[in-house]
């Protein structure tokens, strides 16, 4: 993963890729992209690593033992 993120850490992830990169589905994504920073061209969402690595970081919640 480290790799990929590496390798695309400024490139721009269409809907499906980025719903492959937080594990939900592409419907999942659609209903919530207003809670992560996207760019809209035309008809197209996009995102950024950095953008969807922040929004995993703002929902992570501490494990209680």
């Amino acid at each position: 993963m480290q790799e990929i993120k590496e390798k695309f850490q400024s490139a721009l992830l269409k809907k499906n890729e980025a719903a492959i990169y937080l594990n939900v589905t592409p419907r999942w994504l659609q209903r919530n992209a207003y809670k992560i920073p996207h760019i809209k061209m035309g008809k197209s969402v996009m995102f950024l690593i950095p953008d969807l690595d922040a929004y995993i970081q703002r929902n992570r919640k501490a494990g209680v033992m």
